[in-house]
């Protein structure tokens, strides 16, 4: 008897923090279309709509993403809040009439982390959670995490330039 009470119990908790990460019920990909369109205010302009569910930060999530913005929305699938917004440069390695350009000069990873936290009103280095160097299409990119405040901030800095690619905001200021 003590056992069948324990297992119903059990599953109850499993069920609750099934439908509380948003496993199961919650909005629809379409209602998140929709509130990533409104947000966007996009009207009657021209776009397209990707959507994908996600499992992000222990709970899943629709990555709504709008082509003709290049904007990527990450939507809580219980609520639908909006939890995060990306834009996203998608020129990169490129310079002003789309040609790729040759990189000859590099800002360095000082500079990128310090153009990142101009862009966190408050943060200071000891915000910084990661700090990384890559390549994409030739260029020399930094990504540079700040966590403050609740909230996560990812920047993808140019390393020519110091153009900031992409950004991502997400947390409790969302």
């Amino acid at each position: 008897m003590i056992i069948g009470g324990i297992i119903a119990a059990v599953v109850v908790i499993a069920l609750l923090v099934c439908w509380l990460m948003g496993l199961f019920g919650g909005i629809s990909s379409v209602k998140a279309e929709e509130i990533a369109r409104d947000d966007a205010g996009l009207g009657d302009a021209q776009y397209s709509i990707a959507v994908d569910k996600t499992f992000d930060d222990g709970c899943m999530k629709y990555d709504v993403t709008i082509v003709s913005d290049g904007i990527l929305y990450k939507i809580n699938v219980r609520n639908g809040k909006i939890t995060g917004r990306e834009k996203q440069d998608t020129n990169y390695g490129q310079d002003d009439s789309g040609q790729q350009a040759v990189q000859t000069t590099d800002i360095g990873i000082e500079k990128a982390a310090e153009i990142a936290l101009e862009n966190v009103p408050g943060a200071d280095a000891d915000c910084i959670m990661e700090m990384d160097v890559d390549t994409e299409h030739g260029a020399i990119v930094y990504e540079i995490e700040i966590k403050y405040d609740g909230s996560k901030h990812e920047f993808e800095i140019d390393g020519a330039t110091g153009k900031i690619l992409k950004r991502s905001d997400e947390g409790a200021a969302n």
